[in-house]
């Protein structure tokens, strides 16, 4: 699925997600099996920002796992105060992203 996005920025960004269903067709079982710990349906994000005058093209990926996907199964007890950082590589793409415009 494909969105513009204004909204609070000056600048456009480009927003598209592949649900559960594309992401089984793409054969991205890793993901989905992740994805199957949590009430909510999984889905892989993307941001795209075209500068008009750009001369090469840069990629940044940046993982993010909400904290109902069932990993407190996999942590041991002292670290559950960590799982919150569990979305900060998505959280750094975004602030690098917002960052570039």
């Amino acid at each position: 699925m494909k969105y513009k996005y204004l909204g609070y920025f000056s600048f456009k960004l480009n927003f598209s997600f592949f649900d559960e269903q594309k992401m089984s067709e793409l054969g991205m079982e890793m993901f989905l099996g992740v994805s199957k710990g949590s009430e909510v349906p999984g889905r892989m994000v993307f941001l795209e920002y075209f500068p008009v005058k750009a001369k090469h093209t840069v990629a940044l990926v940046g993982k993010g796992i909400t904290f109902d996907t069932g990993g407190i199964s996999l942590k041991p007890a002292n670290s559950m105060e960590k799982m919150k950082y569990d979305m900060a590589g998505a959280a750094t793409m975004f602030g690098a992203i917002t960052a570039c415009t």
